[in-house]
């Protein structure tokens, strides 16, 4: 590979990662106006889901060219390396093997371009300013559209779960979604001008607020691992007022939407968010047993996998049959459960050397005492914790901070000075 020149500050791969950056936000404002594709037509909706990783792609391609590997620590140069030999043996076990449908092995193949290119970005520090500023204007976008919906599910409220959700034609639901970035635009905001600051304040109230009108328990339970993480990123005597201010704020959030609940007649899903959290019978004592996202996908992928396949996987493409009816399709790709996709996918091969590199994350961060590097830690390790339960690799803007916050934490220019 080349040598990385010193003198240019932004590379060839920056620019492609930020239009790849650009054109993944449109197709995700694409699908959420237009879910059903009334307005755009089919070659524009494929045309809007291929462009994007595209970018990805050729930004993954040129980092590697301009030598941006070498910025990383060689223990996850080897697991980036292993991971990259891996996701070549699922295309093969996908096409020749097992024949999988194309058009599941493309969707597959832009799933998983989701995860080295923020990692080879994220470790060159000189390129975290201008990934900032879009990932903050993205933030600010979401937040736009979410105000109009604030006081608009008065009636919707008092009807099922489901039909919440899908109020509204489901826009505010995914523009709630991409305000997971909040962890991390949290823990920078003490840099940043006061507009950043109150942006990222309104925009941390606007996801917990929805988050009890959509009966959301994950954001709640993540919350807790949040305030964990920065216990022990924190745990020297002097730094303990800065948790308590931070969870001060957070009471604070809850205590505000609470009270925006009682002015927007929704006050009684504050008692149904409860009973989900303390109910037997259909809360979190039942979902450890039946939820989709823990045992049924892990029973999906056990019962009809054999043993090979439990090795190895199925391939890019590869599906198992949705015996209990919870997905859109019979014979389904994508499940919730982060760790039985893997499996599903590449076997437990592919899982142990995931989880080894972000276990060795997690192992890292606990003996971290920079304190510059919390705000890349944190906002990764959140979801990653969570992810045998809950989605974690995903075509998201969000992911691709994760990943950014990953090459940060593994990058030579933090590991070696430690």
């Amino acid at each position: 590979m080349n040598t990385i020149n010193k003198q240019q500050k932004y590379s060839l791969s920056l620019y492609f990662f930020c239009l790849a950056l650009i054109f993944i936000y449109l197709n995700f404002l694409r699908a959420t106006f237009d879910e059903k594709g009334d307005v755009f037509g089919p070659l524009i909706r494929i045309m809007s889901v291929g462009v994007g990783p595209t970018f990805l792609l050729l930004s993954t391609v040129s980092a590697l060219i301009e030598g941006q590997l070498k910025r990383i620590d060689k223990i996850y140069q080897l697991w980036i390396v292993c991971l990259i030999f891996i996701f070549l043996g699922l295309i093969f076990n996908g096409i020749l093997i097992n024949r999988n449908s194309p058009r599941l092995i493309v969707l597959d193949t832009i799933h998983y371009l989701f995860f080295l290119p923020g990692i080879l970005i994220g470790a060159k520090k000189d390129n975290w300013p201008i990934v900032e500023k879009f990932i903050r204007l993205f933030f600010l976008i979401n937040i736009l559209n979410l105000i109009p919906y604030i006081f608009a599910y008065g009636d919707l409220i008092q009807g099922m779960r489901r039909n919440v959700v899908l109020g509204f034609n489901q826009i505010p639901y995914f523009f709630w979604g991409e305000l997971g970035l909040w962890t991390y635009l949290w823990l920078s905001m003490k840099e940043r001008p006061k507009f950043d600051k109150f942006v990222t304040i309104l925009g941390t109230l606007l996801f917990f607020y929805f988050s009890i009108i959509y009966l959301k328990r994950a954001p709640f339970v993540l919350l807790i691992v949040f305030f964990i993480l920065l216990v022990i990123a924190n745990r020297s005597k002097g730094n303990i007022k800065i948790n308590f201010k931070t969870i001060s704020a957070f009471l604070l959030f809850i205590s505000i939407s609470s009270t925006l609940f009682f002015y927007s007649n929704t006050t009684s899903n504050l008692e149904k968010l409860g009973d989900r959290f303390t109910e037997r019978g259909g809360t979190v004592i039942s979902t450890l047993a039946n939820s989709n996202r823990i045992a049924y996908d892990v029973n999906l992928v056990k019962n009809q996998m054999d043993g090979i396949e439990l090795l190895v996987g199925r391939g890019l493409g590869g599906v198992v049959k949705d015996e209990g009816y919870n997905y859109p399709e019979f014979n389904t790709s994508s499940l919730h459960n982060s760790s039985a996709q893997h499996v599903l996918k590449g076997g437990l091969l592919l899982l142990t050397v995931w989880w080894l590199g972000f276990l060795m994350i997690l192992k890292n961060f606990l003996f971290n005492k920079d304190k510059e590097y919390i705000k890349f830690y944190v906002p990764l390790l959140v979801p990653f914790i969570f992810s045998w339960v809950f989605g974690f690799l995903s075509t998201s803007i969000s992911f691709l901070l994760f990943m950014l916050c990953a090459g940060r934490v593994i990058s030579k220019e933090h590991l070696q000075k430690k």
